[in-house]
């Protein structure tokens, strides 16, 4: 695991709650979820934020959804 690295980038097929478990060993600055397979809440009006807010409930880092082209 990154152990505290600045950020830590995630785009493997997991759960949010797996994701957020392994965040919690990693301790990464910023978590970054990109290429995701499930969005979160599919066919809810803005499946991202319930992506987030699932992560967020287990995880109390600073977490981002990743999109191509975006800077950190």
């Amino acid at each position: 695991m990154c152990n505290g690295s600045s950020w830590l980038l995630w785009k493997h097929h997991t759960s949010s709650r797996e994701v957020a478990e392994i965040a919690a060993k990693a301790r990464p600055r910023l978590l970054i979820l990109y290429h995701r397979a499930n969005p979160g809440g599919v066919g809810r009006p803005n499946p991202e934020q319930v992506l987030l807010e699932e992560v967020r409930q287990l995880y109390g880092g600073k977490v981002v959804i990743g999109h191509d082209l975006d800077v950190f």
